[in-house]
């Protein structure tokens, strides 16, 4: 993380954790197919696009897009790793 609490100045922790569940609710979905499972993942790809295209892009011209969503489903699955998310009440 860098000294202003973004993380490598990209994502910043609380956008890094809304992320992360996004992501955590398709890849880890028992639906994956399922309505909730997309509905997650289109929101995931939404705020990766608009993040990249407000912040990014204006800061790291070169950085291709693909690159950038690469590196934030890594950050994604380290975060989850790092901060198990509670399973569902049954």
């Amino acid at each position: 993380m860098g000294n202003d609490g973004d993380t490598e100045g990209l994502v910043s922790c609380a956008e890094l954790t809304g992320f992360a569940d996004l992501f955590d609710r398709f890849e880890h979905a028992l639906e994956p197919d399922g309505r909730e499972a997309k509905e997650a993942q289109a929101e995931f790809e939404a705020r990766l696009l608009k993040l990249f295209e407000e912040r990014v892009q204006a800061e790291h011209a070169r950085l291709p897009y693909a690159v950038f969503v690469a590196h934030t489903r890594s950050l994604g699955r380290r975060f989850l790793r790092a901060n198990p998310p509670k399973p569902p009440k049954l």
